[in-house]
């Protein structure tokens, strides 16, 4: 039934229905159905329920999929702050594997796929190594913090 505001007397407000939780792209399919609480016969979440993905995450100690997306995203970010700059002519793809520390500097970090050439593959390196990222959330795994990434020098 169409409600009128105080602020907008001429313009009717449909009473807000439920919705279902649109997923994060981050997530996979299935995660915003096992996101979505019981419901009571009302449509309202059942007090005192918690969802599977609240059980799961507990149960493992793990930060949500949309906490480690949001990591990731920062990773990325502070990466490309970073990026080192090729010589004129010389190209190649190097790809680096690091892990990410509790305070957000690397713990470690290694060239995985040279590009064949020596001062490519240190430049990316030395990128990784110099990059200091924010301290990961708490809940992050350890495999949440490492990543495998490749630097194209064109």
């Amino acid at each position: 039934m169409p409600v009128a505001s105080k602020n907008e007397p001429d313009k009717p407000k449909e009473e807000p229905e439920p919705v279902e939780a649109k997923p994060d792209p981050a997530q996979a399919p299935s995660a915003a159905a096992e996101a979505t609480p019981p419901q009571d016969a009302g449509g309202a979440a059942a007090p005192g329920a918690a969802t599977k993905a609240q059980v799961a995450m507990a149960a493992s100690g793990g930060a949500s999929p949309a906490a480690v997306a949001r990591y990731k995203r920062s990773v990325v970010e502070s990466l490309a702050a970073h990026k080192p700059k090729g010589k004129p002519g010389i190209r190649g793809t190097v790809r680096v594997a690091f892990k990410i520390s509790r305070v957000g500097e690397i713990d470690s970090a290694r060239v995985v796929n040279s590009s064949g050439r020596k001062e490519l593959d240190e430049a990316a390196l030395s990128a990784v190594q110099a990059t200091r990222f924010q301290p990961p959330p708490p809940g992050l795994t350890t495999d949440d913090l490492h990543y495998e990434i490749p630097y194209y020098f064109r």
